[in-house]
């Protein structure tokens, strides 16, 4: 995600999830190709608005043509792209706008049969929005009752949002923090494995991992310096790295409390709800 890229390489230290540009979000997380397909979608509606503002209705096109101008360039500077009430419209007047004109020409109409088989596989993609909405939902609830320290609440949103959907890392952050929470590290460094497995790209993931290791008197200074370096900046991976130094399972375990409790209290990781 952008978010990783940005703490990773980032300037000085600022909290980001998305870019400010579309187009820069795009290539962080899509590559050249994801840019090169979001570049093709804006340009056909740009192109085919300049087309139609050559024709008779030229005025009317030529507003068209003016808007979609002024929000494929602000969508390069600012984030009002995310906003349904801006992009949607964007694309529908487009939509509406560059339909086709007149009698409609004799062409391949589906069968029945196939007809059947385009509708459910316009079906089958509602399933994986309906399954973030859900793990989100119950993501929220977790992390909510984590952060009052109920965890007996916290764990069973948790599981339910990886039944959801099992790929994401946070869910599995807050069933090792109620499992450090419980006084069972061992199974936290299990829980936390599994989160860094589904995101080994973010810093997160791996100091997590650090506190739940040194928390069970396992040595966390891998894990905590590998944070360190996917987030030089960030204050938790400075203090973690500095408490978790020491050379003894009594030294870490000790260290653990400090370094669980300023997670708990910040405002950096991605389990704080917003």
């Amino acid at each position: 995600m952008y978010q990783t890229l940005w703490d990773r390489n980032r300037p000085h230290f600022g909290y980001t999830i998305n870019a400010h540009s579309l187009y820069l979000q795009a290539i962080a997380e899509f590559g050249v190709p994801g840019l090169l397909l979001l570049a093709a979608l804006v340009g056909a509606v740009i192109v085919g608005l300049a087309m139609r503002a050559r024709g008779r209705q030229r005025s009317l096109y030529g507003v068209l043509l003016a808007a979609a101008a002024v929000w494929a360039l602000h969508a390069g500077v600012d984030w009002d792209w995310e906003m349904p009430v801006v992009t949607v419209g964007f694309f529908a007047t487009a939509g509406l706008a560059l339909s086709p004109r007149g009698r409609a020409r004799a062409g391949w109409a589906p069968s029945h049969n196939t007809r059947m088989v385009l509708a459910l596989l316009c079906l089958a993609t509602i399933a994986l929005p309906v399954s973030i909405v859900g793990s989100q939902t119950r993501l929220g609830q977790a992390e909510h009752a984590l952060y009052a320290s109920d965890c007996a609440a916290a764990s069973p949103d948790a599981l339910s949002s990886i039944g959801w959907l099992d790929v994401r890392p946070e869910p599995y952050e807050v069933v090792g923090f109620c499992d450090l929470q419980r006084g069972m590290p061992r199974l936290a460094i299990a829980a936390m494995s599994e989160a860094r497995s589904h995101d080994p790209g973010s810093w997160e993931t791996y100091y997590a991992l650090a506190i739940a290791q040194a928390s069970a008197g396992v040595d966390p200074r891998a894990s905590i310096e590998r944070a360190l370096r996917l987030d030089p900046l960030e204050p938790l991976t400075r203090e973690g790295a500095r408490e978790l130094r020491g050379a003894s399972p009594t030294e870490w375990v000790r260290a653990a409390t400090v370094v669980r409790a300023a997670a708990l209290k910040s405002n950096d990781l991605s389990i704080v709800p917003s």
